[in-house]
């Protein structure tokens, strides 16, 4: 039996948003406070771009890239 099942209880609402308002959240003007780390080869333009659309701050990793190639993942997350 779960906490959930027990007579008397509500269960909570999926549908619901929960806004959690921080410093941090304010201070960066994201819904949540999860900020994405800039992990090597995995964080490019669409996980950042993800995270961002969901409250998140996403951020995309330089690690080797050129110039060029970096431009181009900012470009492709705006």
């Amino acid at each position: 039996m779960k906490v959930s099942d027990s007579p008397g209880q509500t269960k909570p609402s999926i549908t619901k948003e929960r806004v959690m308002t921080t410093s941090l959240t304010n201070l960066l003007s994201i819904r949540y406070p999860i900020i994405q780390g800039g992990m090597a080869w995995v964080a490019d333009a669409q996980l950042a771009a993800a995270v961002s659309n969901a409250g998140g701050l996403g951020m995309i990793s330089a690690y080797g890239l050129s110039g060029q190639e970096l431009r181009a993942q900012i470009h492709a997350c705006r």
